[in-house]
């Protein structure tokens, strides 16, 4: 079964506890602004980190599949991008990737999505709330970047998590 971490304590009564748990996590926001440019611009790279600016992560989906001339500005966390509309956001980005790219020409179109409950929120803490990978109920396991694997909210912590779950399933059942 596939669940998000906040919709666990709906499928059985025992898991109440977790949901309660899950819920004390808190969630946090991942906004995407994508920007289409013309074909021929890439990064050269799947993806840039930025140190400068809202956005934190610069993807170029032509690198990683085909998508040429689309790049996806990712924004993790709440922050001062929740405030903007869509078109002001989308301006400050394009200006921001302007700044760092000049030669690159206008974006031509873009689009912003904004998951309001993308991923657990990291903060002080965090880590004595989060659930292991074992449950109440016997043969239900967690795996997700929710779980405690020390890592922030991640795919590396989703990938962890699910090794972690796999090695301690394989070991109940030798």
């Amino acid at each position: 079964m596939s669940f998000s971490p906040r919709h666990h304590g709906a499928a059985h009564p025992q898991l109440a506890p977790l949901a309660r748990q899950l819920a004390a996590l808190g969630s946090a926001p991942i906004t995407t602004v994508y920007l289409a440019y013309p074909p021929a611009v890439t990064l050269g790279h799947a993806m840039l980190g930025l140190s400068t600016g809202m956005g934190l992560w610069l993807i170029d989906r032509g690198v990683l599949c085909g998508q040429h001339g689309l790049m996806a500005a990712v924004l993790s966390g709440p922050g001062p991008h929740a405030d903007l509309d869509p078109a002001q956001l989308g301006a400050r980005i394009g200006g921001e990737i302007a700044a760092h790219f000049p030669h690159w020409p206008t974006v031509q179109t873009l689009r912003v999505v904004r998951e309001r409950r993308a991923t657990f929120l990291c903060d002080v803490g965090v880590n004595a709330r989060r659930p292991g990978n074992a449950t109440a109920l016997p043969r239900l396991w967690l795996a997700g970047d929710y779980t405690d694997t020390g890592y922030p909210a991640t795919l590396e912590g989703a990938v962890r998590s699910g090794v972690q779950c796999a090695r301690r399933i394989i070991n109940l059942l030798r």
